[in-house]
C-alpha cells in the first residue's frame, strides 16, 4: 500500500504493515496536511492518494484519522454497531441459550403489562442482535493505558471499521520512549499500517522509518 503527497517526493510504502512517522517542523505544512487529512476522511477531494496494486483506495473508507490521542471515540456509534454485528456473529454457537433468553424475557414483558392497570404493550424481542444490544457490548477500556487504549482503537478501526491506515498526530509527545517501542513492536507484529505525525523529531524506534521536513521545506 502506498500513500503519495505531491510534499514528498516518493509514496510512503507499507509492504506488510509498520510504522512510518513524518515530522513536519514547517507549523503551517503540518497544518495543512492536517486539514487535508480531516477533509478528504470526510469524503472531500485532495491532493493526498492512497493505492494499493496500482487500484486507488477510497480515502475515508481506507483511513482513520486520530488527532487527540486523548479521545478516542469508542463510542462512535458506527464502531458500536460494527461490534455489535461482530457479537451476533461470535453469538451463533449458543443460540438455544439465546432463544431461550428471548422466549423467557418475552414472557416475562407480557405478564408486566398484563398485570399494569394500563393498555400497554412492548417492544417485543426479536432477535439475537436485540438482545445484543440490550446487553450494550462495546469495549473495555477500564485500567486501560494510554498506549494499550490506543492500539486497541487501531485494531477495532481496522477489524471493525474496514480501515486499511491509522493516521495519529503527536502520538510520540504522549508516551515515553520505552511505551512507544513496545508500541511500535506490537503494530508492527499485529501488521498494523500506522502514519504518525509530528512537529518535532522524536527518537526513532527499532522497526520505525522515518522523514523529516524542517522549517525551510528541506528533507532530511
Amino acid at each position: 500500500m502506498k500513500l503519495a503527497w505531491p510534499v514528498l517526493s516518493e509514496p510512503l510504502e507499507w509492504a506488510d504493515g509498520g510504522v512510518w512517522t513524518l515530522v513536519l517542523e514547517n507549523k503551517p505544512l503540518l497544518r495543512q496536511l492536517l486539514e487535508l487529512l480531516r477533509s478528504q476522511t470526510a469524503g472531500q477531494d485532495g491532493d493526498l492518494v492512497l493505492s494499493e496494486k496500482q487500484q486507488i483506495l477510497e480515502f475515508p473508507k481506507a483511513v482513520e484519522l486520530v488527532t487527540d490521542p486523548f479521545s478516542l471515540p469508542f463510542s462512535a456509534k458506527k464502531l458500536l454497531s460494527r461490534l455489535t454485528q461482530s457479537a451476533a456473529e461470535a453469538a451463533e454457537p449458543y443460540g438455544e441459550e439465546l432463544f431461550s433468553l428471548l422466549t423467557q424475557m418475552n414472557a416475562l414483558a407480557s405478564k408486566i403489562c398484563m398485570g399494569m392497570e394500563y393498555n400497554v404493550t412492548w417492544n417485543e424481542l426479536d432477535s439475537f442482535e436485540d438482545l445484543l444490544k440490550l446487553m450494550a457490548i462495546h469495549p473495555d477500556e477500564e485500567g486501560a493505558t494510554l498506549p494499550e487504549q490506543i492500539m486497541e482503537y487501531c485494531l477495532l478501526a481496522r477489524g471493525l471499521l474496514g480501515k486499511r491506515l491509522i493516521v495519529c498526530y503527536g502520538l510520540h509527545a504522549c508516551l515515553s520512549e520505552e511505551e512507544f517501542e513496545l508500541f511500535c513492536k506490537e503494530a508492527i507484529y499485529r501488521k498494523l499500517c500506522l502514519l504518525l505525525l509530528e512537529a518535532a523529531q522524536p527518537s526513532r524506534a527499532l522497526g520505525e522509518a522515518m522523514i523529516v521536513i524542517d522549517r525551510d521545506l528541506c528533507v532530511l
